[in-house]
């Protein structure tokens, strides 16, 4: 499948795009639409309205655009 678009189940992503191994995702080019489908799953199930910046890295920082929208939003958490 060429282009299965944004899809919120991770698992289904990755079956859809034959990728049955670690090493198989971290190198396909959807790793992070996998990242990000993933997160907002488990965001979504918490139930209380949350911010996220996702993005796949070893290092992950809070940016200075997140504390303003943090507060702005009165958002519960910010999860990066």
């Amino acid at each position: 499948m060429n282009n299965p678009g944004w899809v919120a189940d991770s698992g289904l992503l990755h079956a859809l795009l034959g990728l049955s191994t670690r090493h198989d995702l971290l190198g396909h080019p959807k790793v992070g639409a996998s990242w990000e489908g993933f997160a907002v799953r488990q965001i979504v199930e918490g139930g209380r309205h949350r911010g996220l910046e996702s993005n796949l890295t070893d290092s992950p920082t809070v940016t200075p655009s997140m504390r303003p929208a943090l507060e702005h939003l009165r958002l519960a958490a910010w999860t990066s």
